[in-house]
């Protein structure tokens, strides 16, 4: 069973990415679920989020970040 999806939250900084993601999620018929931002992730609240996805190479920066951003129960994948 695959899991179901409550709610996403995607951040892009490329104005460009951040038009073609949106198409993409408004023709996946999404939009009541998914939300593309263009804005960058480090300035971002994220006091609500349960997991983060991160689709860049890791850095050890990152990871201090994070665990500075995030609550002790949060996933990052």
């Amino acid at each position: 069973m695959q899991p179901r999806l409550k709610q996403a939250l995607g951040a892009e900084i490329n104005a460009t990415l951040v038009a073609l993601s949106q198409r993409r999620v408004s023709e996946e018929q999404l939009k009541h679920q998914v939300e593309i931002l263009n804005a960058d992730w480090v300035t971002m609240d994220m006091a609500g989020v349960d997991a983060v996805v991160l689709f860049f190479l890791s850095h050890h920066d990152v990871s201090a970040m994070l665990q500075r951003k995030l609550r002790a129960n949060m996933r990052v994948v």
